[in-house]
This record gives structure tokens, C-alpha cells and sequence, in this order.
């Protein structure tokens, strides 16, 4: 994204233009505002903002207003003359080789060619028109030109002093609807994301640099429509350059352009500026206290609008925003056009599509029912209207602005049409099953961009289509126990049966599912009956004979962890994904001893080829950062959809490294000292019995667990004392390796150790070997405990959450295969 023109750009639609119009554009008037009037009134110019994303040609145009020589007699004090331009700046700029003189374009050159301080007399002599001109690159440097004839203004300024964005919010702020709102956001958005990292953002964007002008007689009382919005941008300022990134002090927040586009947004839709008295610049205390301010009120309830506005500004707060492409001191243009591409994708296309939205019928209406009606209980009914209808109202409503620009295409760049309707849309539905409809991402330029949260196909690669029939859905995910349902459930973007199940079962098939979609998979969502292999066998031959089409099952859940694996230390949280599968409680049990049987013909063994191959790519040191970024990433998502439900806030949060207790294995889960329990007292040797209450879930801090017996561990004392924000500090990691399954529940963490080393066993789970017989599968499970006799279930929710997250990171690096046959072939053969 970003104003990059590389032919991998266009490939994609990618708006914008080549980085070095902005600059010099720039750097000419910087330069050619300099006259011999005093003061230098040409230094007060006037940049225009709008909305338009794409232009054609080989000139990209600029309207620009200069305020008009102090020397020519005004009206009134309040009065301003204004000179329109319009600059056009050639798209084609020939470069220079080392060593070499750079080559000229074969270009015919027109008009005069501008002197420094000619540029103040050509305004002078033309009052009233609209002047144009052209900055042409010769021999690879900008040159300004004249281009006549001028043409009569087209904005029809009103001779008025411009009004700051403090002036117009307390002019006009309470009268402006939430359409003009989202408006005036999206345009200033967009404008940050056009000329960020140039010289026109040397000072982050604020209420005071953002100014006003009347560009035409407004027909509404609240004079909203004549309004435009235009940036000072101050040439010759004495004010100090504000860096892209602020890398003094400790912050959380160290890109003040982006932090400064928070506060915007929050006080357009508040319709009040904040803190108008502070004209300090953006340094290490302002920096602070506006993030500060800023995070408050976005967590807390004051900040009242809709939920994908919300969403926006706590991006804009997010300090990793560009953790993708982070600042280089040493190179600060390195990664410029990723973090605009980020600006674009996160900040710009979600207000563009927020602003399609409300212009939809009773679309302002609806808006509002999305920020005052949080009702569960509330489903969207229906999926009826055009994505890439264009943003259109009647000409009575128009938005604020939208007079005078184009009309905003909504349609994005390379993204097809997705069905869906505003009506009946509370937060919840809005929020859950269309997220990745409102942030569709787009390609990356990071060598892993076949994984991470760029490719546009994941979540919107085209229009999202009901399957016709059971042949058409390609991944099983099955989970064995309640949390790990609901858990995979918030993580599925569209639920096909909302209105019942439309696609039946084979006669045989006793199975119960709901389906749904996963980013461009179709999915098959079922819970065993019970837990153990022969639940999940039973379900597996379910799904095989009702679902021809499946290529993989999921299995998804929580599982134990096996503390310390060959060098690696695994957590509460972390994920585990099978390589493969031991079936440690299968052999013979003879009088002295139990015998598995571990050869060929007896044992699960590897995954197939197929799926071999996935985990591979997975393992290496690129796939696994990414799979864990991506973890991270779905986890935070499936947090934020908890926290819209009452009934679920809290539910999947960290639980806290402090929580995550592991025990030396020879340490018994007992009554300890203080207890009169006879068994517990008489619980000496490895062999000897606890008492039921010790054995059937009473806590450690019942039974008076010492401490003392704790096992040292290097990352849960990092997690304690990382100054890291909470999102960054629940990361899992995601190992791979042999899952041991079993109808047995762990308990022995003495057992534990000895069936690890013997079979390189990483955790343990309980369905893995009943599905791996009758489907291609991967188990992908969360440690909720080190089976243990200390085990609780204090952390399953979290376990389930982060599985879930990574079954949808997984997903989207599992390569998508050709269907056969197709639908329209078995529409031939009658199928």
C-alpha cells in the first residue's frame, strides 16, 4: 500500500503514487513561497485534503491556496484573499546512475519556467482565477512552470480568515451527524497515510495545523456542507521537526504522527477538541499524556461510537502498530512503504468501509443501534447488500465534504464483492462474524507473506459463497469437552446454519454439527460425546461418510504439557501441534509388567505426507515466528470477541504467570502437616495412597502445598518482570512434536517423565489416536497442566483459547487445494 507505483503494486490496485511527488512538491514551495513581501504571507499556504485515492495520467494535482499580499486591501480585519492553484506534479521522474549524467525524458517543455521570487508576483497578477502549474522533473530535479491559461476559481473560497479544527468543533461540532463524522475521519486518515514519512508530516497532524475554509454558500442552517478541510503545513516554521519515531525515554508509544491521529479521531467523533491550550510539541511528556488520555477514555465507557470506529483509534494506540516494519535509526526510510501499507490496511480501508456503511439507507440510524443496543441476544438476519456499492446518498444528506470531491468508491483494491447487510446488525454479529470482512488485509512485502496477516485471499479472496452441498466443506475440527467448542466457535468468522442445519447427514452418521467458515475454508464443527479414542473414532466415521470432501481434521483442545522437552521449557498457555502420535496405553499387561506395542504394524506412527510437509515448513525458525505472531494475533481477537458477550468477559484472559505453579515430581499432591488425614499421613513412598479428597480436585491451597517445592523457571520470570504490554506478555509458543494419546488421564508426573523419554512424548491428550485412523489429522492442543497429581482446571480456557488461535493460524498456511470434481461438473452428473 502506500504511495508506491513498483509494478508489484499496480499488479494489485494498490492506490497512491510514487513516493517522490510528495517531496517535491515540498521542497518547491518551501522554496518558491519565499518573497520580498513582509511577512512572508505566501508561507501561510494551504494544502487541500480529500478524499480521492487513485489518480490517472502522468500528472498527480495539488490544490493549494496562498493567502494574498498583505499590501492588498481587505474588507474587514476577519477578511482573506485567496489565491487557488492547482500544482500538477509529473508522475515520471528520470534517475540518476552513479557516475553517470541522469538521462532527460524525450518531453516537450511548456510554459515559463519559474524564478525563486517570480512565483509571488505570477499570483499577484491573477486574482480570482484558479492558477495552474506544472513541476516537471528535468535532468532529475523539479523545476516549477507556469501552465496558461488560468481558469476561473471552481471552489468559489469564500474571502474568510480559515477556521482551525478547535474553531469548527466548537462552531459546528455538535451539529454535525455521525456520517459527517466518519467523513471528515476517513479524509484525514487518508491524508496521513498519503504523505506520511514525507516533509509534509514534519509536524504530526493536530486540531491546529488542520484547518477550515467556506468554499460555497451552504443551503443548511448548521453550515456544515460548505466547510473543507485543508493542512498548514507552515514553510519556514520555527517550530521543531517532530522525528517519525521518538526514540528517547520508556514509551509505549513511539510514533507521535500516529498517536496524533488518534487524538483526531477521537475528537472529531467527540466533537470537542482536548487540551487546546497545549501547543508544546509532540516530545517525551506530550507523548505521554496523550496516550494516556487517549487509552482511558477508549477503554473506558465515556468514549461513546461505534465499535469499528473504536477499533481504528486503538490501532492508531497500538505501539506495535508497525512491529512488521519497525523504524530503523540507522535507515529511516527502510520499511517506509510497509508502514504506510500498515496505515492504509489497519486504519484507512476500516473508516473507508465504516463510511460505506453509514451512507447505506437508514444507515445512520443503524450506526447507532450498533453503539447503543450491545444485546447479545441480537443476530444479523440477513447478508443482502453489495460491498462494492459506492458510497452514495441523496443530495439532500450529503456528507459535510462530500461536495467537493469525487464520490468515494468504496470498492477496495483487488477485493471482491462481499454480500452482507447493515440491518439488524448488533455489536456482537458485527464485531464476531464480520471482523475480517471489515479488515480485509492485504498483500505483505515480508518474505513471509505466504503466511502473515497480509494475503487479502485469507480473509476476503473473493465473494463468500454458501456451499451447495456436504461435498464442498474441506476441514473437520473436532473437540472433545465444552471449552475447547466455545473457544473454536468465537474464532469462526460465518456460521452457515444460523438458520438450521441446511445440509443433513448420512443415514449412519449419528453425529451433531454446526458449519461454518474460516477465512476462505469451509469448516465442519463437532463435539464428541465423551471424552476418549473410541468418542472420537465414532465421530471421525461420521464425518466420513457425510462429508466426502474433508482433507484434514483439526482436533483442537486442551492437552498436559511435559514441562521440560529437550531443552525446551513448555508453560500453561503454549501450544502443542503432533507430528506425530503414540498410543502409550496400547500393548499387553503381563503379570510383572506392561509391554506397549511400539512396532510398525501396531503403532499410529507419522502424519501422512501431506501434512508432513505443512509441519515442516512450520517447524523452521521463519514458520514458527510467524504461526506464533499469528497465534498471538487470533488470541487477542478471540479476547476482544469474549469481551463483547456479558456472559464470557473475563473468560479467556491471561491468567498470570504467578498462576502457573509446577511442582518437583516427587512432591506430593496431599494433606501436608497441619491435616489430621490418616491416609495423607501414611503417604510416605511413590506407591503409597492419598485420600479421595486429595485425588478428586482439591486445590493446593486446600491441602496446603508448600511453595518451597516450586520449580525454578526462566520464562515465566521473564513474563513477571517483562514491562511489556498484557497482550505481548500471554504470547504462547507453539511446539511440534509425538503427542502421546491415551484413554488414561495423566496424573503422575513421575509416569510423565519416564513415557517422555522413552518415546520423545511432548504432551498428553485422550482423542488423537481414535480420529488418526479414520482421517488425515493434526492435533493441536493447549498445556492446561503438566499432568500432575497437582492439576487444575484453573487455566483450561486460556489453554482452549490460545488452541483455538493457533488452529487458525495453522489454517492459514495450509495450502489450499484444487476441488475435483467441481460444482459445475457435479451438477452434470446429477450430484
Amino acid at each position: 500500500m502506500g504511495l508506491d507505483s513498483s509494478p508489484d503494486s499496480k499488479k494489485d490496485n494498490v492506490p497512491g503514487y510514487p513516493q517522490h511527488v510528495n517531496e517535491a512538491l515540498y521542497v518547491t514551495l518551501d522554496m518558491h513561497t519565499i518573497c520580498g513581501c513582509s511577512p512572508q504571507h505566501l508561507k501561510s499556504a494551504r494544502l487541500r485534503l480529500d478524499s480521492i485515492e487513485e489518480h490517472e495520467g502522468s500528472q498527480i494535482p495539488f490544490e493549494v491556496l496562498f493567502p494574498a499580499s498583505p499590501a492588498l486591501d481587505r474588507s474587514s480585519p476577519d477578511c482573506e484573499i485567496w489565491h487557488q492553484t492547482m500544482l500538477m506534479v509529473s508522475r515520471n521522474r528520470p534517475q540518476k546512475k552513479k557516475g553517470q549524467k541522469p538521462k532527460r525524458a524525450p518531453m516537450k517543455v511548456e510554459g515559463t519556467e519559474l524564478s525563486l521570487g517570480d512565483f509571488c508576483r505570477h499570483l499577484g497578477a491573477k486574482i480570482g482565477y484558479c492558477i495552474r502549474f506544472n513541476l516537471v522533473f528535468e535532468s532529475a530535479d523539479p523545476v516549477l512552470r507556469t501552465c496558461d491559461p488560468a481558469g476561473r476559481s471552481s471552489r468559489n473560497v469564500k474571502l474568510v480568515q480559515s477556521l482551525s479544527l478547535t474553531n469548527i468543533l466548537y462552531k459546528i461540532g455538535n451539529k454535525m451527524t455521525t456520517k459527517e463524522k466518519f467523513y471528515l475521519a476517513y479524509v484525514l486518515a487518508k491524508s496521513v497515510w498519503q504523505y506520511y514519512g514525507s516533509d509534509w508530516m514534519r509536524q504530526p497532524w493536530t486540531h491546529n495545523n488542520i484547518q477550515f475554509l467556506e468554499e460555497q454558500q451552504s443551503t443548511d442552517k448548521s453550515k456544515i456542507a460548505s466547510y473543507n478541510p485543508y493542512y498548514h503545513p507552515g514553510f519556514n516554521d520555527e517550530k521543531i521537526e517532530t522525528p517519525e519515531y521518538f526514540p528517547d525515554g520508556i514509551l509505549l508509544h513511539r510514533y507521535p504522527n500516529i498517536l496524533a491521529l488518534a487524538i483526531l479521531l477521537i475528537e472529531i467523533i467527540q466533537g470537542r477538541p482536548y487540551d487546546e491550550q497545549n501547543q508544546e510539541p509532540y516530545g517525551f511528556a506530550k507523548i505521554k499524556e496523550y496516550y494516556k488520555y487517549a487509552w482511558n477514555l477508549t477503554l473506558g465507557a465515556a468514549l461513546d461510537c461505534n465499535v469499528i470506529y473504536k477499533e481504528v483509534i486503538k490501532k492508531c494506540l497500538d505501539g506495535k502498530i508497525f512491529k512488521e516494519a519497525p523504524f530503523d535509526e540507522d535507515n529511516p526510510k527502510d520499511g517506509i512503504n510497509m508502514r504506510r501499507d500498515i496505515i492504509y490496511r489497519e486504519i484507512v480501508y476500516p473508516l473507508k468501509h465504516l463510511l460505506k456503511l453509514s451512507s447505506a439507507p437508514n444507515g445512520e440510524e443503524t450506526m447507532l443501534q450498533v453503539v447503543e443496543d450491545d444485546s447479545p441476544e441480537i443476530k444479523a438476519h440477513s447478508y443482502q447488500k453489495d460491498y462494492s456499492v459506492a458510497c452514495q446518498s441523496d443530495s439532500s444528506r450529503r456528507s459535510s465534504f462530500e461536495y467537493s470531491t469525487a464520490r468515494v468508491e468504496m470498492s477496495p483494491p483487488t477485493r471482491p464483492s462481499i454480500t452482507m447487510s447493515l440491518a439488524d446488525v448488533d455489536e456482537d454479529t458485527l464485531s464476531e462474524r464480520t471482523w475480517s470482512n471489515i479488515y480485509p488485509e492485504t498483500r505483505s512485502h515480508t518474505p513471509d507473506s505466504c503466511m502473515s496477516e497480509s494475503r487479502s485471499s485469507w480473509s476476503v479472496e473473493r465473494s463468500v459463497e454458501k456451499p451447495e452441498s456436504r461435498d464442498d466443506f474441506e476441514i473437520a475440527i473436532i473437540c472433545a469437552v465444552k471449552p475447547e467448542y466455545d473457544a473454536v466457535a468465537l474464532l469462526i468468522d460465518q456460521f452457515w446454519d444460523d438458520d438450521g442445519d441446511g445440509y443433513g447427514r448420512a443415514p449412519e452418521d449419528q453425529n451433531t454439527y454446526r458449519t461454518g467458515r474460516i477465512g476462505r475454508y469451509n469448516v465442519v464443527l463437532a463435539l464428541l460425546p465423551g471424552m476418549g479414542k473410541a468418542n472420537a473414532a465414532n465421530v471421525a466415521s461420521g464425518f466420513r461418510s457425510s462429508f466426502r470432501g474433508i482433507e484434514v481434521a483439526l482436533i483442537v483442545g486442551i492437552c498436559g504439557g511435559v514441562p521440560f522437552f529437550k531443552g525446551q521449557e513448555i508453560i500453561l498457555g503454549d501450544v502443542i501441534i503432533s507430528g506425530s502420535i503414540v498410543q502409550y496405553d496400547f500393548g499387553r499387561r503381563y503379570t510383572n509388567k506392561f509391554q506397549r506395542k511400539n512396532n510398525f504394524s501396531e503403532s499410529l506412527g507419522r502424519a501422512n505426507t501431506d501434512v508432513r510437509g505443512l509441519l515442516a515448513a512450520l517447524s523452521t525458525n521463519d514458520g514458527s515466528e510467524i504461526l506464533e505472531r499469528r497465534t498471538l494475533y487470533h488470541l487477542e481477537e478471540l479476547q476482544r470477541r469474549a469481551q463483547r458477550r456479558r456472559k464470557l468477559i473475563g473468560k479467556y484472559d491471561y491468567p498470570g504467570a504467578d498462576k502457573d505453579k509446577l511442582f518437583e515430581p516427587t512432591y506430593r499432591h496431599k494433606h501436608h502437616a497441619s491435616f489430621n488425614c490418616d491416609t495423607c499421613n501414611h503417604c510416605n513412598a511413590d506407591s503409597d495412597d492419598t485420600c479421595d479428597r486429595a485425588m478428586t480436585g482439591a486445590a493446593c491451597s486446600e491441602l496446603l502445598c508448600d511453595e518451597k517445592h516450586l520449580v525454578h523457571r526462566r520464562r515465566l520470570d521473564e513474563k513477571l518482570q517483562s514491562k511489556e504490554p498484557a497482550g505481548e506478555i500471554q504470547q504462547p509458543y507453539v511446539h511440534i512434536g509425538t503427542v502421546g494419546s491415551g484413554d488414561t488421564v495423566m496424573r503422575s508426573s513421575q509416569e510423565r517423565d519416564r513415557i517422555s523419554k522413552e518415546d520423545n512424548i511432548i504432551a498428553f491428550e485422550m482423542e488423537g489416536a481414535g480420529v488418526w485412523d479414520n482421517l488425515s489429522c493434526i492435533i493441536i492442543k493447549g498445556v492446561c497442566d503438566y499432568c500432575d497429581s497437582h492439576k487444575s482446571k484453573d487455566w483450561q480456557d486460556f489453554a482452549s483459547a490460545t488452541a483455538a488461535s493457533a488452529m487458525k493460524a495453522l489454517l492459514e498456511r495450509y495450502g489450499r487445494r484444487d476441488r475435483s470434481p467441481r460444482r459445475w461438473e457435479r451438477r452434470a452428473y446429477g450430484r
